[in-house]
């Protein structure tokens, strides 16, 4: 449980490091909205240089990844 939880968060948070998501046999990326769907692709773009953390992460990934993505 982060510290300090923010009071809007419906669920607690897990945050794992690249290594464990790079340990896992299938990745699986949950986003909803326009705006992240953007951020998202950009960082797919960009790949192992991408200044977004994800992007970097998943050009690493060795792991089937399967997003799912809702407009709302």
């Amino acid at each position: 449980r982060p510290e300090p939880m923010p009071s809007n968060a419906p669920v607690d948070r897990v945050t794992l490091t690249a290594a464990a998501i790079g340990s896992a046999r299938t990745v699986m990326i949950v986003i909803s909205g326009e705006e992240k769907r953007r951020v998202l692709e950009q960082a797919l773009k960009e790949g192992p240089l991408s200044r977004l953390p994800i992007g970097r992460v998943i050009a690493e990934l060795d792991a089937s990844i399967d997003i799912f993505w809702s407009a709302s």
